[in-house]
This record gives C-alpha cells, structure tokens and sequence, in this order.
C-alpha cells in the first residue's frame, strides 16, 4: 500500500510539473532516486513547392509529447544502476514508450540493455550535431515537401532504431571511448519480436561499433568520430546485407560550431537483383556551422543525399539548405524555427521536386 501511494503521488507530482513547467527531482519508493522530465512542442509548418503534399500549405501539429522517469542508485559495490522510460503522450501515439532501458556503469564503462539507439548513432558526430532550432536538414523538412522516390537516406547511421539490443560503452580515456551494440532483429520492439521470412525487409545479428576522440586544447574543442555497423538480411536469398561506413567531426569554440560528416549504406537492404545490376544504397554527407550567445542561438548547414537503386536511371539526388534559430524566451521555454530549401532529382521519374519548407516551434519542457 505504501508503495502505491508513493506512486500515484510521484504521478500526481509529475501532472503538476507538466502543467508548471518547473524542474523537480522527487524520490520515490525506497530504492532509486527518480527524476521525471517532459515536453510540449507546438509546430506550424508551411511549404511551397512545384509538387504539394497538402493543399492548404500549412498546418498545426502538436508533434512532440511525453514524460521521461530516470531512475538510478549506487550499488554497496560501488556500481552505478538504474533505468530510463520514454512515455508517448500524443493524443494519435500508438505506441505506449519511445525507449525504455536499464544501465549498469562504473570503472569497466556502460552497460545498457532495452529499447535504445545502437553505439554507432551515439559516437558518432556530424553536421546534424551542430545545427539548432528543430535541427534544419535534421528536423521535419518533410512537412508539405514531397521527396518522392528519393527517400532521403539521412541523416542518420543505423538500420536498428530503438530495437531491442545490449550496448557497452569504454570509460573514456585520454579522450578516446568506444562503444558496440548488438541487435538480433532490426524489426523488433519491446517484447514483439519478428522471424526470418520470405519477403521480409528486416536485418538480424546487427554489429554496430564506433569510437570518438574528443579533446579540448586551450578553448577549442575538437571531436572526431567513426563507426560501422554489419548484419544479415533476413530474406537473404532476395536482399544485401547490412554494411554501413561512417566518419564524422566537430570543433567548438567560443560559441561556435562547426561540423560535418559522412555515411556510405554500401548495398544495405537493396535487392541481389538490383545490386548486380550495379546499383547502391546510397550515401550522404553533410556540413554545418552554429553560433549561440545569450538566449539565442542560429546555424546554417547543407545536406546532399544520393541513392542508385532505381535499376538502369542513375542515381537519385536530394539537396537540402537550412536555417535555424533558437531563442530561449524564459527557463524551461523555447522557440525553434527552421527555413529549408529542397531540392530533389528522382532518376527515371516525373516527381523531380523543388521548393521550401519552413517550420516554427514553441516548446515547453520541464
């Protein structure tokens, strides 16, 4: 009974907290120390562009709800434990947790098992990094913007999302850490877990390592990173296995940012068919530089995309320029802004595409 009263007042506490909008760092029950977190964000994005996706050209979207409890407590062995729930709150959410893991930290390095990126996407860094507002090329430059057949590979460094996998984390020495991850089934979430199948567009055993090495030298900061990451294709007689290569860095100094990366996907998840045809998945590579004093921050950054797996048309091409802002109006109060301007060359098809997107934000986070 003690524990469930203690429960409905940690809920209690945090529906308050939501509704104030003021940090708080209650304990609760008698073993962890739990702090509890969250976001509101309302968006207004507008776009125009040669092809439309929306008719009106605008919209309201409340695209960004939840509650985060972290919990955590040393053990008498002197190693650190604990966990971390994501809770979806948007009103259309279908699932119930964006991640939910448990850790284990302490001289050896970090341990963590759950629904959480892999190891590479953590190590790594590149100009997605830098930028702010709702992240330009990185945000949801996808609003009223149709990019048709030329998915936009990027940014990002893994076919795993948040699947279920165990992660391992080095201590970081002389600047240098290292991390690996590995995931059974790309497909998998929480306790749903898929099979190999006939038609299946899922990975399985997926191996993603990478390191950084981040130093600072008088003022500047300098960060560089790399990783890779391997699995098998579960329809193996028809899809490529997973081979994905990336490099990244960022220097940070006196307020500035700059940085860049690169990602080549190899043949990952295209069909045998169409790789001995001589096509690709593709790649990216990006850059981007940011400036914050005071309550205001802006960047700038490019992002081009390539992908050759449209059999006998070449490749496919997306160009992205953004501009971002953020101005800190008041502790635990942001406005975010993005202008983006697309442009997208599909090989072979009638939806090549240009146009721009913008998009702006007030968030509230507790």
């Amino acid at each position: 009974m003690k524990k469930a009263l203690l429960a409905s007042t940690a809920l209690a506490g945090a529906s308050l907290l939501a509704t104030s909008a003021v940090a708080g760092t209650p304990t609760v029950g008698d073993n962890l120390e739990v702090s509890i977190s969250g976001t509101v964000r309302f968006t207004v994005a507008a776009g125009d562009a040669d092809i439309d996706t929306n008719s009106r050209g605008y919209s309201f979207t409340t695209d960004e709800s939840e509650v985060a409890f972290n919990a955590k407590a040393t053990s008498d062995a002197g190693i650190d434990y604990g966990l971390s729930i994501e809770i979806q709150t948007q009103p259309n959410d279908t699932q119930n947790a964006d991640e939910a893991w448990v850790f284990l930290a302490g001289d050896f390095g970090r341990v963590e098992l759950g629904d959480q990126d892999g190891a590479a996407d953590r190590v790594f860094v590149d100009g997605a990094d830098v930028m702010v507002g709702r992240g330009g090329f990185d945000g949801p430059t996808g609003r009223h913007f149709n990019f048709g057949a030329a998915a936009r590979t990027g940014p990002g460094t893994n076919v795993t999302g948040d699947a279920p996998k165990a992660i391992y984390f080095t201590p970081r020495v002389a600047g240098f850490q290292a991390g690996v991850s590995w995931t059974p089934d790309s497909g998998a979430i929480g306790s749903n877990i898929t099979t190999d199948s006939a038609g299946s567009t899922n990975s399985e055993n997926i191996v993603s390592f990478g390191a950084n090495y981040s130093q600072t030298f008088s003022d500047v900061t300098v960060t560089i990173a790399g990783f890779g990451e391997f699995g098998d294709a579960e329809d193996e007689a028809v899809r490529e296995d997973t081979e994905i290569f990336g490099v990244g860095a960022k220097v940070d100094f006196a307020g500035f940012s700059v940085g860049g990366g690169y990602v080549d996907f190899g043949d990952t998840n295209i069909t045998k068919a169409n790789a001995l045809a001589g096509a690709d998945a593709g790649g990216w590579w990006d850059v981007a530089a940011s400036y914050k004093t005071g309550p205001w921050a802006v960047s700038a950054g490019a992002f081009f995309g390539q992908n050759d797996n449209t059999t006998g048309n070449g490749e496919s091409e997306v160009d992205i320029y953004s501009i971002s802002f953020t101005y800190n109006f008041a502790p635990g109060l942001d406005i975010k802004g993005d202008y983006n301007f697309i442009d997208v060359d599909n090989a072979g098809t009638a939806t090549d595409n240009e146009g721009s997107t913008a998009v702006l934000s007030v968030q509230a986070s507790f």
